[in-house]
């Protein structure tokens, strides 16, 4: 009798376990899994664009708060942006229970715009290689954006 309440105990802990893991996991891994989902973004955006020739149900919101409320209300399934606001918006609101999921689906660079034959563009080469072997461009990015790390363009509740 002992060994099957051990059974059953080991049983029952496991099932709880494995529930609580595909609850905590997101159910957004690409964007195939919000083929025919309500999906928001920024109105006007390069994002906007994107998603257009996408199957998904589209909306667009006026602003991260617009948008964060119907994610945590269940009106759209992921909201989608560029990565780096998404990161500073959610280490300044942790309280939003939201997170970055997946990777991101279209990246564009940022750079730095100077006229043709500018005797900055060596300069400014030199000092942000300088600064990146440093450290001093990681110690920017946990500042600004938290510890989590990531390179994600969605957020989901």
């Amino acid at each position: 009798m002992i060994p099957g309440f051990g059974l059953v105990s080991f049983v029952t802990a496991r099932m709880a376990s494995i529930m609580t893991v595909n609850t905590l996991t997101s159910e957004v891994r690409s964007l195939a899994d919000l083929r025919g989902a309500p999906v928001g973004t920024l109105a006007g955006t390069a994002a906007e664009t994107f998603l257009k020739r996408e199957p998904v149900l589209l909306r667009g919101f006026p602003d991260l708060e617009a948008a964060a409320q119907a994610l945590l209300a269940g009106d759209v399934k992921a909201f989608i942006y560029d990565a780096p606001i998404l990161r500073y918006y959610l280490a300044q609101h942790p309280e939003a229970k939201l997170q970055l999921v997946g990777a991101q689906f279209d990246k564009q660079k940022y750079g730095i715009a100077l006229p043709p034959g500018s005797p900055l563009r060596k300069e400014i080469n030199r000092v942000l290689l300088r600064l990146t072997e440093e450290g001093f461009l990681d110690q920017l990015d946990k500042k600004w954006f938290g510890e989590k790390g990531g390179d994600e363009g969605k957020a989901e509740k």
